[in-house]
C-alpha cells in the first residue's frame, strides 16, 4: 500500500469502519510511514468529535466502493477517484480530484436507486493550485451520504453552477459490487 491509497482509507480507519483486509494493511502502512500517522492523528481527533454526535457504534460490517472516472475533454489524468465505506449511517466518502485547475468550486452528489439526490461534500480549487504542476497529489475532500452503499446508482462531480464534470456508476447500477 502506498501512502496515497492509505490517505484515502484513514479518515475511515480512524472511525473504526474499515474492513479487515483493508485495516491490516493500513496499519501495516502506517508502522513505516510517519507522515502518514501524523495524518492519522489528525482524523483521530475528528473522529472523537465525531463520535460525540452520534448514539450507536458506526461500524457495521464495513465494505469499500472505489473507482475512477476521467473528465471528458480535459487533459490526461484529470478526473476523480470515489471511494465509498459502508457505515450504519449510510456511507463515508472520500472525493479525490485530479488535475483540476482553479478557480474552481463544485460538489459531489449522491445519486440513490429510489430518486434521492444527496449533496454529499463540497470542494474548492483555488486560483493557484492544486492543478496539475503544483499538486501531483491533487484535492481530497471527505464527506458522507445518508444513502446506503448498495442504494448508490451513481456518484456525480460537478460545479457549482451545476455542469457535471463526471459521472461514476455506483455498486446499485454495476459500477462493481461492494467487496
Amino acid at each position: 500500500m502506498d501512502c496515497q491509497q492509505a490517505r484515502s482509507d484513514l479518515a475511515v480507519h480512524a472511525l473504526g469502519a474499515l474492513g479487515a483486509e483493508d485495516r491490516d494493511q493500513v496499519e501495516r502502512h502506517l508502522l513505516r510511514c510517519g507522515a502518514c500517522r501524523a495524518a492519522r492523528a489528525e482524523f483521530g481527533e475528528l473522529a472523537g468529535m465525531l463520535s460525540t454526535l452520534r448514539s450507536g457504534p458506526l461500524r457495521t460490517g464495513a465494505a469499500t466502493f472505489r473507482a475512477w472516472a476521467a473528465v471528458t475533454g480535459a487533459p490526461p489524468g484529470t478526473g476523480a477517484m470515489v471511494t465509498a465505506h459502508r457505515t450504519g449511517w449510510g456511507c463515508a466518502l472520500v472525493l479525490e480530484l485530479r488535475g483540476l485547475t482553479g478557480p474552481q468550486t463544485g460538489r459531489l452528489r449522491v445519486l440513490g436507486d429510489n430518486g434521492v439526490r444527496e449533496t454529499a461534500a463540497g470542494w474548492s480549487v483555488p486560483a493557484d493550485g492544486p492543478g496539475p504542476s503544483r499538486s501531483p497529489e491533487g484535492l481530497r475532500v471527505h464527506g458522507g451520504s445518508s444513502v446506503r452503499l448498495e442504494r448508490i446508482m451513481a456518484f456525480e462531480v460537478e460545479t457549482a453552477g451545476g455542469r457535471r464534470l463526471l459521472r461514476v456508476p455506483g455498486p446499485a447500477r454495476g459500477g462493481g459490487p461492494p467487496p
